[in-house]
């Protein structure tokens, strides 16, 4: 169906366009939203990866003067040595 006269033209558009607001007007807020929460995940992420961190350097034994940084290079090599797929032949 397709509308004859200029008034049914004038409201189909009207509704065309309404439509494609009601759609787009939230799509900006959802995406806020997710973007902020996605960003405080990835900080609380972070942070419990430095606690980590921090609290096995503090359980090494015999070694209390390593710094921060070369623990976080271990750990972050054991990391990637454990989660390294070899390709399948």
């Amino acid at each position: 169906m397709v509308p004859k006269t200029i008034v049914g033209k004038v409201f189909g558009s009207i509704c065309s366009l309404s439509g494609v607001l009601v759609i787009a007007l939230p799509v900006p807020v959802i995406v806020s939203n997710f973007s902020r929460i996605y960003h405080q995940s990835q900080r609380a992420e972070k942070r419990r990866a430095q606690k980590a961190s921090k609290e096995a350097g503090q359980l090494l034994v015999g070694k209390p003067n390593i710094p921060f940084e070369s623990h976080h290079h271990h750990l972050l090599h054991c990391l990637e040595k454990t989660t390294v797929r070899t390709p399948l032949p």
